[in-house]
Parts: structure tokens; sequence; C-alpha cells
């Protein structure tokens, strides 16, 4: 019996172990149970019967849609990966400044939607048609005719090219010009002209117009002279010699006013001018505006004291206010600076006659006979007369 004794004292053991542990599994339920019935024993001794609201279960969060996600607008252009926008800039970096089509056409071909697609097409224009202009100059050029470079420059006004060709007609146009300036200066007058219309040909500028406004007026075709005269001031209105060139032919035509305004606005432009004070000492001596005239010959004297044709200007106005002494002085410095001026060995040799001083104007006589000048029958026909 005694031996059996630990094996029931570990069986009541257990089983009390058993019943505790199912205890303790149920507490949780029958306590709330409990205390809700207790309430509502209590809700109905107030003498009405509430029926208690459940407990409201474990809170969790509310159950939305998914949301729903929206595609991004398509791009209206080709969006390459990363990678593939770096090797395209490195590629175009690397032909940017390329003066060879086929760099573009390359980078074309790798990437016909590339960033930089656009700017590869239009290098490939430019460069064919700056190729097309460079064969044609190249062929105008080697020609060395003015025509075909002009022809050349009709059709490339704004090209590459488009200055190299104007400096090579102008280089043409010098040609023409020292021609015409020889021919001017040995009287052939009509070469003269021809060579300056090819340099108004190829360079169409003021001072062709003026050189060859002056032929007509050596000519006395004052009228042709005169339409020179202003192309020139049109093209180029800062020329001073124009309006210069086109006072004396109004002069010329005893357009005095006229003369004189244009005068002016040659001073105005180029107030060195000595030649431009005589043509307007000219005009004011031939209006008998001798205080004005005095004062424009001393002007040109001043600017240019070897300007003989100033000297023989107030040579004439001191003549003709009877100051034969003053007047013999200037036309002797006019004749110094420029013996073969027959006019002014004529005028020196009046006033000899009118300060009585035959054996003088019979040197001036001999002195146009030296120089064969159809002045020296006149002056011998006035001695004769004293």
């Amino acid at each position: 019996m005694k031996e059996n004794l630990p094996r029931f004292r570990f069986g009541v053991v257990f089983v009390t172990f058993v019943i505790a542990m199912g205890a303790l599994a149920i507490y949780p339920a029958i306590v709330p149970a409990s205390r809700a019935l207790s309430a509502m024993n209590a809700q109905e001794r107030g003498g009405r019967t509430v029926i208690a609201p459940l407990p409201p279960p474990n809170p969790s969060p509310p159950r939305t849609a998914a949301p729903r996600k929206i595609a991004p607008p398509a791009s209206t252009s080709r969006r390459s990966p990363a990678g593939t926008i770096r090797t395209d800039l490195g590629l175009w970096n690397s032909i940017k400044d390329s003066t060879k089509p086929d760099d573009y056409r390359a980078y074309l071909r790798k990437y016909p939607g590339g960033r930089f697609a656009s700017e590869a097409r239009d290098k490939i224009n430019s460069l064919e048609a700056e190729a097309v202009e460079q064969a044609a100059w190249d062929s105008a050029w080697t020609s060395n005719n003015p025509d075909v470079i002009q022809s050349f420059l009709a059709k490339y006004p704004n090209g590459k090219q488009a200055f190299n060709a104007r400096l090579t007609l102008q280089t043409h146009a010098g040609i023409y010009h020292n021609l015409a300036g020889l021919a001017r200066a040995e009287h052939r007058y009509a070469e003269a002209i021809e060579q300056y219309r090819k340099v108004i040909k190829y360079d169409p500028r003021g001072y062709a117009y003026h050189n060859l406004a002056n032929v007509y007026y050596t000519q006395k075709n004052y009228p042709e002279a005169i339409e020179l005269y202003r192309k020139a001031i049109e093209l180029d209105p800062a020329l001073a010699t124009a309006y210069t060139g086109l006072a004396n032919t109004y002069a010329e035509q005893q357009r005095y006013p006229e003369a004189i305004e244009q005068y002016k606005k040659a001073i105005e432009l180029d107030p060195r001018g000595a030649e431009t004070y005589g043509g307007l000492g000219n005009v004011y001596y031939s209006q008998k505006s001798y205080s004005e005239a005095i004062e424009q010959y001393k002007k040109a004297i001043g600017l240019d004291p070897k300007y003989s044709f100033a000297y023989s200007g107030l040579g004439r106005v001191y003549y003709d206010q009877s100051h034969y002494v003053e007047a013999i002085e200037q036309y002797k410095k006019a004749v110094e600076l420029n013996p073969g001026g027959a006019a002014t060995h004529y005028n020196l040799g009046l006033a000899y006659l009118s300060s009585n001083n035959k054996a003088a104007a019979m040197q001036q006589y001999e002195s146009l006979k030296n120089l064969k000048s159809e002045f020296a029958d006149e002056l011998l026909a006035e001695i004769k007369k004293r």
C-alpha cells in the first residue's frame, strides 16, 4: 500500500494542474458575460429595459479600392534610356564641328530620332550647299573672266565666297581704271569713257561715276557730266569731289546759285579741298563779288601754296579793280608755278600793257609763241593797239 502512495499523489497533483489550466483558459470569456448579466439586472431594476450596445469590433483600417495607375502622357519626342542619351551626346560632341557631311549621316543612321537629328540634317544641307558653291567659285576664279565671276556673284550674293568674288571684281576694275586714266591723260577720251564704263560694270561705286563724269566735263558734255556726278553722290554722299565736280559744271553753265550751293556742300564734307575754294572764288568773281572772291582764293592758297589757279584768280580780281601792280604780282607767281599756263601768260601781258610796260608784255608774247598758243596773236594785237 505504501509502495503505491507516491503514484496516487502524483495523479492527484496532475489532475489539479489540468483543472487549473482549464479555468485559466475560460476565464476571459466568463468575466465579460458575468459583467453583462449584472448590467442587465441593474437596468431592469431602473424600471426600463435598455439593450446595451454591443462592443465595437476590433478597430481596423477601412478597405479602399487600390489606386488606378495613370499612364504618363505620350512624349512628343523619343526619349532614349540614359545610357543611350549619354552615347548620343558623346557622338554628337565628337562630330558637331566637323566639315564632313558623312559624319552627320553616320550619326543619323545610328540615332535617326536622336536629340540632334534636326541639327545633323541642317549641317548636311549646309555643307553640301557650301561644296556646290566652292566648286562654282573655283571654276569662276580659274577662268579669270570678270563676266564669269560677276555671274557667280549674282548667284551667290551672300555666299562664303562672295567677298572674294567682289574683291576679284574690284581688282579687274582697278586695271580698267588705270587704263582709263592713262587714256584720259593722253586725251583719248573715247577710250577713257569705254574703260571707265567697264569700271562701273564691275565695281559700281561712286568714284567710278565721278571719274567718268570728269571726262564728259572735259569734253564740255555738261548734261552727261551732271547726271554722272549726281549718280556718284547718290552712291557715295560723302564723296566731296563729286559735289565739287557738279559745282564746276553748274558754273560753266552760269548756274551760279546752284554752283555755290554745291561748293559749300563739298567744303562741309572736306574743308581741306583747295580746288573747291578756288572754284567758289571763280563763281564770286563771275558775279563781281570781289571781296568774297579774294577771301576764297586766299583760303585756297593757304591750303595749297603751290596752287597756281588761285594766284591767277587773285590776279584777275586785282586787274578788274585796276590794281595792276597787285595783279602782276599774283600772275607772276602763277606763271612760276605753272609755266605752261597760256591764259596766265596772256593775262600777265595785259597787266603789263595796262601799267605801260610794253617790253614786259612782249616777253609774254614770246612765251606764248613758244607754247604755240592761240593767245599769242591776240596779245600781239593788243600790244599794237597801245
